[in-house]
């Protein structure tokens, strides 16, 4: 989340430069792209529309019926409209059924997001820089919101952040994410001396998400290393030092450590998703009492649920439910366990601990916050 927010690339292929031992000077690129800012505000009012959407599937027991008056009647701060009006300031009403409904939104950058839900088959997305290819459920099938690159084409050059041989690391990983290759993200690092969890940096792979238009700045960082900064238009998105190891450039950070913080930051994500769930279901039932695994899995089905005493790696466990508060906890790779808890009074509190008895209660999940993305 889930997010979160990626850079891509494609492999940098710039050969064996011949590398000055001088510091190199500031430079500045830009890539000109989609606005990621942008499109995260269009999905964002997508998810939050659906909310206002399943409440009148709650009163009304069918999506047949919606319209942008009975929608429009729940939560005011939206504009509904039909399909065909829809734009950056409107949400349109797509394929509707007894059992489901498209909405359609433009992003300010011109790319058209749905989000569809129906009742058996749970929550699907769209994207697509047309708005007749985002109206129905049969095209709004995605398993997540994607960005727009070049058509959604993978198999494309390189994005070329410059010609300092210092950005070949940070271009190889951006590569990584357009193509999906594991190989060409570890390509960025020195060898590493752990077993290597492909399946966490695959996960970070697949959907790659866009965020542009992009600027790279090196400086000197002293000791035969520089610093590399890409930014763009809503700030920096990633600050690396990256060193000369007599061959070749490579980012100074150990591979390892770094699939360590993917794994944590992938557990935080599943139980801030889990927390989406959970408030999804009360803005309908107006309590958590009757919140439950399968209550959660209506509201979002890409996450594994169980109750709090079988939450582990990869199953976000749910416990010390009452009518105003939860608590929700799963287990990092790395063996780091994270909770959020929530109460309607005292707000949303977080945790982490190295074992669940620590994080498996609403008392326990005291944190005032930890980080919910760091996708580096």
């Amino acid at each position: 989340m889930l997010g979160a927010a990626l850079v891509a690339s494609c492999a940098s292929g710039n050969g064996d430069p011949d590398v000055s031992s001088e510091s190199p000077e500031v430079t500045a690129v830009e890539v000109a792209v989609e606005d990621p800012e942008a499109d995260r505000d269009a999905q964002h009012e997508l998810r939050a529309a659906l909310v206002v959407v399943k409440a009148h599937y709650a009163d009304e027991g069918t999506f047949s019926n919606v319209t942008p008056k009975t929608l429009e009647a729940i939560d005011s701060h939206f504009s509904f409209d039909h399909v065909e009006h829809a734009d950056e300031d409107t949400i349109g009403i797509g394929d509707q059924s007894d059992t489901g409904v498209v909405l359609v939104t433009r992003s300010a950058s011109g790319t058209w997001f749905c989000i569809a839900d129906d009742v058996n088959s749970g929550t699907s997305y769209g994207t697509d820089s047309a708005l007749d290819a985002v109206q129905t459920a049969s095209e709004c099938s995605q398993l997540e919101f994607r960005i727009v690159y070049n058509d959604g084409n993978r198999d494309l050059d390189a994005i070329d952040l410059g010609d300092e041989p210092e950005l070949d690391p940070i271009e190889s990983r951006f590569n990584a994410m357009i193509l999906g290759d594991v190989d060409v993200w570890l390509a960025a690092y020195s060898a590493p001396e752990c077993d290597i969890d492909r399946d966490t940096i695959a996960q970070l792979l697949d959907p790659v998400t866009l965020e542009v238009p992009m600027k790279a700045d090196v400086a000197d960082g002293g000791d035969d290393t520089v610093s590399v900064t890409v930014a763009d238009s809503s700030g920096v998105i990633l600050d690396e030092q990256v060193r000369f190891d007599g061959d070749r450039w490579l980012i100074d950070r150990d591979v390892c450590e770094h699939i360590t913080e993917l794994q944590n930051n992938f557990a935080k994500g599943e139980v801030f998703s889990a927390l989406y769930s959970a408030k999804t279901h009360f803005s309908t039932a107006r309590t958590y009492t009757t919140l439950t695994r399968t209550a959660l899995e209506d509201a979002w089905d890409r996450v594994q649920y169980d109750t709090i005493a079988n939450a582990g790696a990869g199953v976000v466990g749910l416990g010390d439910v009452s009518d105003m508060s939860f608590v929700v906890a799963t287990k990092s790779k790395s063996g780091t366990w994270y909770c959020i808890a929530d109460d309607m009074t005292s707000g949303t509190r977080y945790g982490h601990a190295g074992n669940l008895a620590a994080v498996d209660t609403v008392a326990e999940c005291r944190q005032d916050e930890w980080a919910i993305g760091g996708f580096e």
